[in-house]
């Protein structure tokens, strides 16, 4: 599967070892994801352009209740991302954005996450 480049999955924690084994994807599509497994995602699948997740959360909680990111993975090549129902905090999704630096659209919704918006940022 070395010539794959798009990929939809349904169940993103039974794929997330062959997302892994596929490096060549450029578009995927996830339904679920939490933080820490998306950082996985965008660190084996570094040409990864188009990424489409349902549903992000947080998932492994370090002592200030922030996800704790790594700081070797960069989204290089990600152009556009969607994200239709973002569970996290604004440092959260600081953090991520941080390490996506070429992206020209971002599409998030975080309906139950009001604390999202912070008008000081």
């Amino acid at each position: 599967m070395p010539k794959l480049r798009t990929l939809a999955v349904t169940d993103s924690y039974q794929h997330l070892e062959l997302i892994d084994q596929i490096s060549s994807i450029t578009n995927l599509t996830i339904p679920n994801c939490n933080l820490h497994s998306l950082q996985r995602i965008l660190k084996t699948v570094t040409m990864l352009k188009y990424l489409n997740c349902s549903n992000l959360f947080q998932h492994q909680m370090s002592s200030n209740n922030s996800i704790e990111f790594e700081e070797d993975y960069q989204g290089i090549h990600l152009k556009q991302l969607i994200i239709l129902e973002f569970q996290g905090t604004f440092s959260d999704l600081q953090m991520f954005i941080k390490h996506i630096p070429n992206f020209k659209k971002i599409i998030i919704s975080a309906d139950y996450e009001r604390k999202i918006i912070d008008a000081y940022h």
